[in-house]
């Protein structure tokens, strides 16, 4: 059976208040600043749990982004995130570009988790029919095993010419699909220190991870009912796991394509 996940561990989350990563923290850790909008906005498909629509229109760090276009994989619809976890990724894109526009590409219903190869191929298919209008997937997911369908489908979308951003996974020693497709770019997670963190999955022999970013207490948007992580307010959540540090690689990526 083909299965996968978000890529958020709760567990190494510290409760704790003094420990958290907000957008300026990590902008500077990783020595990088906002460039202003020279062209174009930049798009991003963030394939996920959903973005909070209520939320993408009313929430501060959501002021520079348009939720532009939604694509439900699930049957559940679009428009909701019961999880959070697609909101969340989203809100540190939007918030660390200049201007974007995103594309909602829901792959998760209820639970950060699911089976089965449906959702995965027709998000995939989604993608690749509008791979001329975007510039950067992130995948804040994956499976804990290397499953041949899921890089196959990576690998078709890679020669679509679109960059893709992917967790690393949360296992430590190991990794699985899509970050260990052939043309697979992920994203390992590093601590508020700088530092490798323990859970940040580390597979060398199939080039995972690539890079590596902030990933551990990191400070992102809330989605309206939900409970993933720890709760700040109404409005704001931390959480860990290299599902946070990819939206920052996406989002230097969004940069860096700013300055053309």
């Amino acid at each position: 059976m083909i299965s996968y996940e978000i890529r958020t561990d709760d567990k190494i989350t510290t409760a704790s208040s003094d420990r958290l990563i907000d957008p300026q923290e990590a902008r500077e850790l990783h020595n990088w600043e906002l460039v202003p909008q020279s062209g174009d906005p930049i798009t991003v498909a963030v394939m996920d749990s959903g973005i909070d629509e209520e939320v993408a229109k009313s929430h501060p760090w959501f002021a520079e982004a348009t939720l532009t276009k939604q694509y439900d994989a699930t049957g559940q619809g679009v428009g909701e995130d019961v999880v959070g976890h697609g909101t969340g990724c989203a809100s540190i894109i939007a918030n660390a570009v200049s201007e974007v526009e995103l594309y909602d590409v829901r792959i998760f219903g209820g639970s950060g988790a699911n089976q089965g190869f449906g959702p995965i191929r027709d998000a995939y298919g989604w993608l690749i029919a509008h791979a001329d209008e975007i510039d950067v997937v992130n995948m804040s997911w994956g499976s804990q095993r290397n499953i041949p369908q899921i890089n196959n489908l990576h690998d078709r979308l890679m020669k679509e010419d679109v960059y893709s951003v992917i967790a690393a996974g949360n296992t430590g020693s190991d990794g699985g699909s899509p970050a260990t497709a052939t043309q697979a770019f992920s994203a390992g997670a590093i601590d508020e220190s700088g530092d490798p963190t323990r859970f940040s999955s580390f597979d060398p022999e199939k080039g995972n991870p690539d890079v590596a970013a902030v990933g551990q207490n990191v400070q992102m948007a809330r989605a309206n009912g939900t409970a993933m992580g720890t709760p700040l307010s109404d409005r704001y959540v931390k959480s860990s796991g290299t599902s946070f540090a990819a939206p920052y690689v996406t989002a230097a990526y969004g940069n860096a394509l700013s300055k053309k």
